[in-house]
């Protein structure tokens, strides 16, 4: 989908099938549906509203408006330091920060409202634009709904040497890590020459389904799940 804006597209969008596997549990599947979506000459503060508008939309077409209102934005930074005591610095690697994340950050978004998380750490956000006025920190965000993150976002990286840097070392760290390397995005770095601003968005629509339907499983709201 990059490599189309950086045809030419503008504002494009997907809705399709996504694989993970190993991933099962309350808010999990190893198949799942995805809506995504890119626009040119956007940043993170664009999704905010794009998700905003579209959530609403999604509501008051379900008749559910009440749900996603009152919305929240909050720094990452303070809510590192508010639920750990700790500064986000103190992680020593990726492992620890999705532990953290899962363990101490999310279990406390437990509020009736939508709650959107922004400026995550650059270092664990490779395919993200770096923040001109913090380079340790990236354009990025996720919503939140009742602990339940609903989606995923950020001014896309563009600088072709950082980002070619950023996925070789995402490769050398999935190799010391004994995890399958993925194959090069040859076509797709090619592209970065092209590319113009670009912000980028996903939510999952099992969970949107989840939280508009009150249900507590997303195996609620699939027809066929794996065991």
């Amino acid at each position: 989908m990059k490599r189309l804006v950086a045809g030419g597209m503008d504002k494009i969008f997907q809705i399709t099938k996504c694989f993970r596997s190993g991933e099962k549990g309350k808010n999990h599947n190893v198949e799942f549906t995805m809506l995504e979506w890119y626009r040119k000459d956007a940043d993170y503060f664009n999704l905010i509203d794009d998700a905003k508008k579209l959530l609403n939309y999604v509501c008051d077409k379900t008749k559910t408006d009440r749900i996603f209102s009152n919305w929240k934005i909050l720094s990452l930074d303070d809510l590192w330091k508010d639920f750990t005591g700790k500064k986000l610095e103190d992680i020593p690697d990726a492992f620890d920060f999705d532990k953290t994340m899962v363990d101490k950050i999310e279990p406390g978004l437990n509020e009736n409202h939508p709650i959107i998380i922004t400026d995550f750490p650059a270092i664990f956000s490779p395919m993200c634009k770096t923040k001109n006025d913090d380079p340790y920190r990236a354009e990025r965000l996720e919503i939140y709904f009742k602990n339940i993150e609903l989606g995923n976002g950020c001014t896309e990286q563009i600088d072709k040497k950082i980002q070619i840097k950023r996925l070789l070392n995402e490769q050398i760290e999935r190799r010391n890590m004994g995890k399958d390397v993925y194959p090069w995005p040859a076509e797709f770095v090619d592209s970065l020459d092209h590319m113009p601003p670009t912000a980028g968005m996903a939510i999952g629509i099992d969970r949107l389904v989840m939280i508009l339907c009150d249900k507590e499983k997303i195996e609620d709201v699939i027809t066929f799940t794996e065991k």
